[in-house]
This record gives C-alpha cells, sequence and structure tokens, in this order.
C-alpha cells in the first residue's frame, strides 16, 4: 500500500513538472537558467528543459555527468582551432628547452611523460573525470538542500506529492549543477593556457600539457616576441607539473566534501591548511620560473602578465569558488613566492627543494609569514623541536631531575 501512495506521488509531481517545463507553468524557465548560471539563449533554455524533461523519467538516483561533459564539449567546440603542424612543432622545441633550462636550476621537476599539446575540446575531455569528482559533494549537497527547501515551504496540501518524490527532485538538481559545471569548465576550456592554470592536478599522470590556441592568444596586444612568450609559458608549465608531494591528497582533499558549506572549525582548518599547499607549490613554481628564464629579455613583463591575469581571478579562482568555495587569494601566493625567493637567496636552490622531500619538512603558514625564523630553523639543522618534541624533551628532562640521586637518603 505504502509503494501504491509513493508511486502516486511521484507520478503526480512528474506530471506537475512536465507541464512547467512545457511551458505551463508561472516560472519564467529564463529565470531558471540563469539560477543554474546559464546564459539567456534560446537554444541554451532549450537544451535545460529538454535535460530537466529527461530527468523526470530517469528511474536510477544520482547524477548524469555525461551532460556536463557534452555541455562542456560543445562550448568548447565553438572557440576551438585546431593548430597548424609549424605552430605545434614551435612549441615542442620550447618545452625542449624549458626542460633543459629548468634542469638548470632545481632537481625535482623532470617530468615521467611527454608533454602533450591538446585543443580545448580535449583539454575538457580529459579533465572532465576529474570536474566531476570535485564537484559531486557539492552537487549532492545541493541536491539535498533543493529537496528540503521545497519541502519545507510547499503548500501543506502538496506535502505528500513532494514526500514521495524526493528521488525525482534530487534528478532534477542534480541536472541543473551537471549543465552549470559543463558550462564552467567549458569556459574554462578558452581561457586555460596549461595544465597547471588551475592549481590542482588534473592529469591522471605527472604530465606538462599546453593548449596552443591559447598560448598563440596569451600574447596578444603585449607586443612581445612570441618565442619569448612560449619559452617562459613552457617552463612554467614544466614547473607547475612537478610532484610536490603526493598530489592525490590535494585531490582528495577537494574531493571528499569536506570544504562544502557550512564549515565547521575543523573545516575552516582544512581549507586553510589546503590553501597554504596551493599557495606553497604556486610560490615555489614563481620563484624557479623567474631564475629558469632569466636569459629572457621579456621575462618580466611577460610574468607581470601572469601575475595580473591571476589577481584578476583567471580560471582556478572561478573554477574553484563554483565549485568547491575555495579561493586563492593573489596576497597569499605572492607571499609565498617571497618566502621561496627568501630561502633561495639565504641558503641555495638545493636546501630550498629538500623541503618537498616529506610532508614534515614542508613550510607552513607561519613559515610563509615568517620566512626568517624558517630560515634560522634550516640553518640549525632543522632541529628546532615541533610542539610534541618539546613536550617529550619537557617530560623526559622533568622525570629526570626528580629521579633521585645515587646515595640519596631522601
Amino acid at each position: 500500500m505504502a509503494d501504491n501512495a509513493e508511486n502516486n506521488s511521484e507520478d503526480e509531481f512528474r506530471d506537475m513538472m512536465r507541464d512547467f517545463l512545457s511551458g505551463d507553468g508561472e516560472i519564467d524557465p529564463a529565470k531558471l537558467a540563469g539560477a543554474a548560471g546559464l546564459p539567456n539563449d534560446p537554444a541554451m533554455i532549450q537544451q535545460l528543459l529538454s535535460q530537466l524533461q529527461n530527468a523526470l523519467g530517469k528511474s536510477g538516483d544520482g547524477i548524469n555527468w555525461d551532460i556536463a561533459l557534452e555541455q562542456a564539449k560543445n562550448l568548447a567546440s565553438q572557440s576551438t582551432v585546431v593548430s597548424l603542424p609549424a605552430e605545434r612543432s614551435k612549441l615542442e622545441q620550447a618545452m625542449h628547452v624549458a626542460a633543459l633550462w629548468l634542469n638548470e636550476v632545481t632537481d625535482i621537476s623532470e617530468l615521467t611523460v611527454e608533454p602533450k599539446l591538446l585543443s580545448r575540446s580535449e583539454w575538457v575531455t580529459i579533465t572532465m573525470p576529474i570536474w566531476t569528482q570535485l564537484a559531486e559533494p557539492v552537487a549532492n549537497s545541493i541536491a539535498n538542500s533543493l529537496t528540503d527547501v521545497l519541502k519545507q515551504n510547499a503548500p501543506e496540501e502538496m506535502t505528500d506529492m513532494l514526500s514521495g518524490a524526493s528521488k525525482m527532485m534530487r534528478n532534477i538538481g542534480g541536472t541543473l549543477f551537471a549543465m552549470q559545471l559543463g558550462q564552467v569548465v567549458g569556459q574554462l576550456s578558452s581561457e586555460v593556457v596549461s595544465g597547471g592554470d588551475i592549481g590542482i592536478p588534473l592529469f591522471d599522470e605527472q604530465q606538462a600539457v599546453l593548449v596552443p590556441q591559447s598560448v598563440f592568444a596569451f600574447g596578444n596586444g603585449l607586443d612581445l616576441p612570441d618565442s619569448e612568450i612560449h619559452l617562459y609559458l613552457s617552463v612554467r608549465e614544466l614547473a607547475s607539473d612537478f610532484d610536490p608531494n603526493n598530489p592525490e591528497e590535494l585531490r582528495d582533499a577537494m574531493t571528499n566534501g569536506s570544504l562544502i558549506p557550512p564549515k565547521s572549525e575543523e573545516q575552516r582548518e582544512a581549507l586553510e591548511r589546503l590553501e597554504t599547499v596551493l599557495a606553497l607549490v604556486e610560490g615555489w613554481v614563481d620563484v624557479v620560473t623567474a631564475a629558469a628564464t632569466s636569459r629572457l629579455p621579456a621575462r618580466e613583463a611577460i610574468a607581470e602578465t601572469v601575475r595580473r591575469r591571476r589577481a584578476s581571478g583567471g580560471p582556478a579562482e572561478s573554477a574553484f569558488a563554483t565549485l568547491v568555495g575555495l579561493e586563492l587569494r593573489p596576497r597569499r601566493l605572492r607571499e609565498a613566492a617571497a618566502m621561496w625567493q627568501h630561502v633561495t637567496d639565504e641558503l641555495g636552490a638545493e636546501q630550498r627543494d629538500s623541503l618537498w622531500s616529506h610532508p614534515d619538512l614542508m613550510p607552513t603558514a607561519a613559515d610563509i609569514d615568517d620566512p626568517a625564523a624558517l630560515v634560522a630553523r634550516l640553518r640549525d639543522g632543522g632541529s628546532t623541536p615541533d610542539d610534541i618534541d618539546q613536550a617529550i624533551n619537557d617530560l623526559l628532562n622533568d622525570e629526570s631531575g626528580d629521579r633521585p640521586h645515587e646515595g640519596d637518603n631522601s
């Protein structure tokens, strides 16, 4: 009997939604598209309505991420221009020279696989599995919230209907989010220049990636030699692709849902740690790239363009803010770069890079704030005890001090 009541509720809700999606409802579909972060375009609105109608007929529970891939590929294909063999050859040569230059300033940037040149559409296809991993916890949270809000605000006469249609509402919420994700990734495909633009590992292998179309567009209006721009961006990408420790840990921190609002104190601390690690990686890349490209006359001008692009809200910020609420603060990145530069100047590149060799050696947020203290600790051989070591030492010293000496009659 309960199953029949639930089925009737689902059928009633499905009929109501079909009336709305066919244009008989009171909500403007354009407003729905806007709420989902989609453009007010007739073709896009029609696609949205079609996908939502499909969601009504879906029997399973879960998000159809193929919608995101299709949406992103369609958007990317609109601006994709296939690079010519001569253009690809220039970038391949630039990557080769960049690898040689990097080997002069660091020992930890060698790649395990050959660099890859991707079209915008190819970038979408290859990176989408990672985007869906990043987005799934947020999407599930939004779908649950949508269900709760509808139930709480529905008229009393609709309560039974909505209670029996929660799975269907989750499918609709998931469809809206999948289309939004596709829109974001499709837009990113026209912005990203390289694999390291986003700041987290987007590829399953340690691999450098350039998007030739975007690389060639990067220099538009700069009045700088294309060859120097290609070399600088190649060096930066090769440096971005090094394995700082365990890139899966970075990815896992962003895919386990712990960063979804509302944030507890523990979640805020996790977010701060993640922001610190990302700032450390990006700051290290800045310093190493500057050292490796010192022979390029236009190095400073290109670096400033990269900084402005990042500070104005580039690919990383828009993607992170949309998917997990993580914003990369340019100020923190500059501070991290200043810390790495101070360590390099005081101790050299070898000791600088040795800090990546173990998680316990990695600089902290406090080290970013006070590079001089970090250098002093490293000069001390890294023997400055942390809080736990200090507590153990204090305990042992206390016990030693309390231990009676031989011949002590007390």
